[in-house]
């Protein structure tokens, strides 16, 4: 790390559900987590911008919407030529390393891995593209108001200051008429659907064609040279380990 810089560490869990901490009520034993909520931030409103691993992570790297950096599913690659978090702190001067599970589609991205005011209340936005939905499926959140959208299905609006669980679907009620019409043109504005349906299938298409031509003859090697000092330093999952990843882009039966 450059001279009088802080140190920034970011941790991400897996599959983790702020219920099962203590800063939102849960019963986990974790003292450092604890303290870094008592001597920090603890955000009572947060969002992944997709709910599938891959993706997620692809968008938290990257600072923009996965579909931005065509991160529709599990089975889709993270493009090296892909500006992150990382290059930005190297270039500010900082060593970065990454520990744990990096789970980028092949090609490897090896880990690289001034002040602004915070909008606090600006909009915020999530969509999935990937197995799970016949079609995209966007979420807008502003204020105390969330909506879902997209998908095949029919939007849900919900007041989450009255309704934190999400039951009481407002999507039909005339009084919130004037909230659903905003949020739904924040969606329109924020993304094309058909557009954006379009680039996902044909992203599938292209990564079932590859993956076709990966099964005829001897198989690409993603991983470094034993020869490489990298090598040493990341575990290789096991082969069949993206399989699952690229079953959810198969064709659907007709």
């Amino acid at each position: 790390m450059a001279r009088d810089l802080p140190n920034i560490l970011l941790i991400q869990a897996d599959q983790l559900k702020p219920q099962v901490l203590p800063g939102y009520g849960g019963p986990a034993a974790v003292p450092h987590i604890v303290r870094l909520g008592e001597e920090g931030v603890i955000f009572e409103n947060a969002y992944c911008n997709f709910p599938l691993c891959a993706p997620s992570r692809f968008s938290m790297l990257a600072g923009m919407l996965p579909s931005r950096v065509r991160a529709f599913d599990n089975a889709a690659e993270f493009a090296a030529a892909t500006p992150t978090m990382a290059h930005y702190l190297r270039l500010a001067g900082y060593r970065t390393a990454l520990a744990g599970k990096q789970h980028f589609v092949e090609p490897d991205m090896l880990p690289l891995c001034g002040d602004a005011a915070t909008a606090w209340d600006r909009p915020v936005f999530a969509e999935m593209t990937s197995e799970g939905v016949p079609s995209p499926m966007f979420m807008v959140r502003s204020g105390r108001f969330k909506l879902m959208t997209g998908g095949g299905a029919p939007d849900l609006l919900f007041d989450l200051d009255a309704d934190p669980e999400e039951r009481n679907d407002l999507a039909a009620d005339p009084d919130s008429a004037e909230m659903l019409a905003a949020l739904r043109l924040l969606a329109e504005e924020t993304w094309d659907a058909a557009a954006l349906e379009a680039e996902v299938r044909a992203s599938q298409r292209e990564r079932r064609l590859v993956q076709a031509a990966h099964g005829r003859g001897p198989s690409p090697m993603w991983d470094a040279l034993e020869s490489d000092p990298v090598r040493a330093s990341y575990l290789r999952a096991p082969d069949d380990y993206n399989d699952w990843a690229r079953r959810g882009i198969e064709p659907s039966a007709p």
